[in-house]
């Protein structure tokens, strides 16, 4: 089954690494990083609960902000409400923006924009068009503050049933699915872009290094916090 990195984090603190703010400076780079075997091994060395294995990474591309209002400088952000997920990180970024951030399911958005509970959110161009978040939120803004992949994962007790040679078919199937999944993800945003402007969205390019200047100071404290994601934030960097 596939489920984001951002809910195995509840489970195995290493998984924390993909909810570090701009953590990568390019899609590319995010994409080179989670297709890496060596990456997949070191999840799969520091897991401990031995309930599921990884087997390799989808791309959700990238989490921007989205509201009714445009977003070009970081001090657009300042003391707006704004949906985030949930997640210490995330909050802390918020935080550092002077943007108020509210926690509350996805499926609760739709109702909470249209209402202007909330003034934007924080999500790929996917959720923007099949979520209709688009019909309230005209201004797109490209910051890329976060890329959080969807994990493959096995049964440990299944995948320890497997012969080596099984195996070995078993995660070469694994990494073609990536393959697709990543080239498939790509023609979905296309699309999903299309028909946000076709909604009315404007696309806004920001100046994303000052939004991650912003955060980086958080960055030593999360690696001192969470030690689990130091390996893991140290390789990312040969990507950069």
């Amino acid at each position: 089954m596939a489920i984001s990195a951002s809910l195995l984090e509840n489970s195995s603190k290493q998984y924390a690494i993909f909810t570090v703010p701009y953590l990568f400076r390019s899609e590319e780079v995010y994409e080179k990083f989670i297709c890496d075997p060596e990456v997949i091994a070191e999840l799969q060395a520091q897991e401990k609960r031995k309930f599921f294995r990884p087997l390799s990474a989808f791309t959700a591309g990238t989490r921007n902000f989205y509201a009714s209002f445009p977003i070009r400088t970081v001090d657009d952000l300042k003391d707006r409400n704004i949906r985030v997920q949930i997640g210490r990180n995330t909050g802390l970024m918020m935080e550092a923006f002077g943007a108020n951030d509210y926690v509350m399911s996805f499926r609760d958005v739709y109702t909470a924009l249209k209402r202007g509970a909330v003034e934007g959110a924080e999500n790929n161009e996917l959720a923007l068009v099949d979520q209709k978040h688009g019909e309230f939120c005209k201004y797109y803004s490209y910051d890329g503050h976060q890329m959080i992949p969807d994990m493959l994962i096995g049964s440990e007790e299944f995948l320890s049933s497997l012969s080596p040679e099984d195996y070995e078919i078993f995660m070469a199937a694994a990494k073609e699915a990536q393959r697709v999944e990543i080239r498939e993800w790509k023609s979905r945003v296309k699309k999903a872009i299309k028909q946000a402007e076709d909604m009315g969205v404007s696309f806004i390019k920001v100046d994303s290094q000052s939004f991650r200047n912003k955060v980086l100071p958080l960055h030593d404290s999360l690696l001192t916090d969470n030690p689990a994601i130091r390996k893991l934030y140290v390789m990312t960097l040969k990507y950069q």
